[in-house]
């Protein structure tokens, strides 16, 4: 990621200037008895800029600052009533005017007006011409595609360019990129731009995979039964229907639950032998057998996003994004029509909040709701992109069915969230990821209560977070979602580091393609499958910065329905053995998906002391780094300041270096004063404090059943050349 440079230069000494100079004369005819002043023309004064990596569509009045080139005429002369005029977007330059006012008699000069360029390496990198290396095109994936295969065609030597970051669209066969481009000579650093290529090699599955499915127009889902539609009522959508066609069969109704689940395939019209394989369709919310009419608009509200259309995020701010910007995806656009209600910015986080209602389009139910867009650029610091960090520490945490309800609400204000924040921000952590967690709303409560602390203790970090929904994965962790658990969250210092897109996407979930069935039982798959964030040092001056960060919490510990014994004893199941097993398989999925080597895996496994070795099994340089024994228990008893077993575990695959792999052994947080917003000096003292927040469990629950019943678990690691 580009860093930006407030670097200001004196444009009045650019020997070649775009446009024309408009020269007035050099006074103004005062009705004033007292001699007319003779004002110095408009070649003695010239402009800065505060920060020349705006746009200059976005550049403002304020953000232009006007000096003299003789200092004399700072002390005689000053400079009033300035503004831009005009603003030249093909020649990077823009008019301003002023007026001079004499600081002895008051008198005031005529306006002058001249034409001043703009950040030339921005119309430099705006031009520029990219190429994909032809060799590397014909036949491939978008996403094959990597950032050496892209190149320049006209830039020249005084410049280089660098790829920011690439974003492949396989089922559309598109690929848009992020550069910018460097001054050899003086460092400076352009915006970043964005260009877009298409006519890749298109993965049919990929598109398969997006089709939705509604019913014809003249048949209400409310009204209809499963068993009374047939195949003929079915409208597929989401899918280009000039070059597809879709086979439907095998519907199989069930009006206990009001869905109709059928079997499709998605064929190219021109040649029948480029076919998808075989995919499950549904159509949920229709009348069940009792009568019942099912509303889908909530699960909808959940599931639509809004997208910027032709922008980049980081390239503006969030309050130049108006209602045309920006558009909606992943949800029935042939049932639903939304509409923006309003948007709310804060140019300080780069945050864009989008106030939305999702209207039915024949029945007129409506619902409002509440999208957030965040990386735009940001105000909050004067280089918000550059970090001299170059050690990150990482962490994981089973944090105890946190959901919703745990929230302070209200004057009812619950101490988990609190207390859960203080630890992260005492321990240093700069990537935390979480499992456990029942409800989205806790990731930004967090980050809330984070942000508090640092704005109070003044150190200029700022957090944000990454959502990992359960909802949209696959498999088993769908269902798991329905009971809990239902997302793996990641929060971060946004000062720090980003998360990289990747498919358009900050984070996904293991596909479990290359899972392998070691210790038997029925299950081919995570029971919540790890989700993973690709992240990247903010440092422009190291080059290996970046890593994929997994996290997961694994089948519960023992053997379950569907399961069958590990047979490593200690009453392992098969299910939580075969999630241990498949970690280096995780990896090499990493590897391929998101194009990195770094991996980082963390998570509650429930594989109890003594048999770790037993059931992970390092393939390729896999490291575990958490010695599986008693010292490194990180489960929780009930009893004051015991604990059980060594669940919490960390693999490293990485040519980077590591440190203080460790744990924060939780029945501390009772006598190290880690809460922040008061003194805590025993459990007596917590526990008090909590009661008057809400229910407290017994049984010293104060820390195991009111934070966690499992400790934070992290490790450092180092970045450098």
């Amino acid at each position: 990621m580009k860093s930006k440079f407030k670097k200001s230069y004196l444009l009045g000494l650019v020997p070649v200037l775009f446009g024309t100079a408009l020269f007035s004369s050099s006074c103004f005819e005062n009705s004033s008895t007292e001699e007319p002043v003779n004002f110095p023309n408009e070649s003695n004064v010239s402009v800065t800029f505060n920060d020349e990596n705006i746009n200059i569509e976005d550049i403002q009045n304020e953000d232009c600052k006007f000096i003299f080139l003789d200092l004399i005429n700072k002390f005689k002369y000053e400079i009033i009533m300035q503004k831009i005029v005009s603003k030249d977007f093909d020649n990077y330059s823009m008019v301003l005017s002023w007026r001079l006012k004499d600081k002895k008699t008051g008198q005031v000069s005529k306006t002058f007006q001249k034409s001043f360029p703009y950040g030339r390496i921005n119309k430099v990198a705006k031009e520029c011409e990219l190429k994909i290396d032809e060799s590397k095109f014909t036949n491939l994936y978008a996403s094959n595609i990597e950032k050496s295969d892209i190149l320049s065609l006209n830039l020249d030597n005084n410049y280089a360019l660098e790829i920011e970051e690439i974003e492949a669209d396989d089922t559309n066969g598109t690929l848009k990129i992020i550069y910018h481009i460097i001054d050899k000579t003086t460092n400076r650093i352009s915006s970043s731009y964005l260009k877009e290529f298409s006519n890749f090699k298109v993965n049919i599955d990929k598109l398969a995979k997006r089709v939705k499915f509604t019913l014809k127009s003249n048949i209400s889902k409310i009204d209809t039964k499963p068993s009374e539609i047939q195949k003929d009522y079915i409208v597929p959508f989401d899918f280009d229907k000039e070059v597809y066609d879709i086979d439907i069969y095998n519907l199989v109704p069930d009006d206990n639950s009001g869905t109709l689940t059928f079997n499709y395939v998605l064929t190219n019209k021109n040649n029948s032998l480029i076919k998808s394989n075989e995919f499950t369709g549904q159509i949920k919310h229709l009348k069940t057998s009792q009568g019942s009419k099912l509303s889908e608009l909530a699960e909808i509200l959940k599931l639509i996003q809004f997208k910027l259309k032709n922008k980049v995020a980081k390239t503006i701010f969030a309050s130049s994004v108006t209602a045309e910007d920006l558009k909606a995806d992943n949800y029935n656009y042939i049932d639903y029509d939304y509409k923006i209600i309003n948007l709310v910015a804060d140019n300080n986080t780069g945050i864009l909040k989008i106030d939305f209602k999702l209207t039915h389009a024949r029945t007129n139910e409506s619902m409002e709701s509440t999208y957030t867009i965040s990386g735009f650029k940001s105000k909050n610091s004067s280089n918000p992109s550059v970090s001299s960090k170059v050690r990150l520490k990482l962490a994981h945490w089973n944090v105890c069915n946190f959901g919703a309800a745990a929230l302070p609400n209200g004057s009812n204000r619950k101490k988990k969230g609190e207390a859960i924040a203080s630890v992260i921000y005492k321990q240093g952590i700069d990537i935390c990821g979480l499992t456990e967690l029942d409800s989205s709303d806790v990731a930004p409560a967090l980050v809330k209560m984070l942000n508090e602390i640092e704005t109070k203790e003044k150190t200029g970090n700022v957090w944000n977070y990454v959502t990992g929904d359960y909802s949209r994965s696959m498999g088993m962790s769908i269902s798991q979602a329905a009971h809990g658990d239902s997302n793996a969250d990641y929060l971060y210092k946004s000062n720090l580091v980003r998360p990289v897109v990747t498919k358009g996407k900050e984070g996904l979930f293991y596909d479990s393609t290359n899972f392998e069935n070691k210790f038997g039982g029925n299950r081919n798959e995570y029971t919540r499958t790890p989700f993973c964030v690709k992240f990247e040092l903010l440092n422009n001056v190291i080059s290996n910065k970046d890593f994929v960060f997994g996290i997961s919490h694994f089948d519960g510990p023992g053997v379950k329905s569907g399961e069958v014994s590990a047979k490593v004893g200690g009453g392992v199941g098969s299910f939580e053995a075969n999630e241990a097993y498949n970690i280096p398989n995780v990896f090499k999925w990493m590897e391929k998906t998101f194009n990195d080597n770094d991996f980082v895996f963390q998570g509650d496994t429930n594989i109890p002391n003594g048999k770790w070795s037993s059931v992970f099994s390092p393939k390729n340089g896999e490291q575990s780094l958490l010695a599986d024994n008693d010292e490194n228990a990180s489960s929780l008893k009930k009893t004051q300041f015991e604990y059980a077993q060594p669940y919490d575990k960390i693999v490293l695959k990485s040519s980077l270096h590591y440190s203080n792999a460790g744990i924060y052994k939780l029945w501390d947080f009772v006598k190290d004063n880690t809460y922040y917003w008061e003194k805590i000096n025993n459990y007596n003292d917590w526990f008090n404090y909590c009661s008057n927040y809400g229910d407290v469990p017994a049984s010293n629950g104060a820390v195991y059943g009111y934070i966690s019943d499992h400790c934070p678990i992290f490790f450092d690691l180092h970045f450098g050349n």
